[in-house]
């Protein structure tokens, strides 16, 4: 039998793409004046939005009118 389409799960079954996400966010909590989040604190976010993400990585500091800034960046 031959095959004519196979799917594969990207993220995290053939590459991980969490070192990128923790840097991108590393970088632009940052240049808002947050810490820069644990790689397991960027882990722990994943499936949440980005504003969710946000909230939760800077202990929920940022103002609702600072994320979308934040999100923009």
């Amino acid at each position: 039998m031959r095959y004519r389409l196979a799917i594969f799960d990207f993220d995290g079954t053939l590459a991980s793409s969490l070192g990128g996400i923790w840097e991108a966010m590393s970088d632009t909590l940052m240049a808002f004046g947050y810490s820069a989040p644990s790689l397991e604190e960027v882990r722990a976010t994943a499936g949440l939005t980005l504003g969710d993400s946000i909230r939760s990585l800077t202990k929920r500091k940022a103002s609702k009118m600072q994320i979308p800034q934040i999100e923009k960046h």
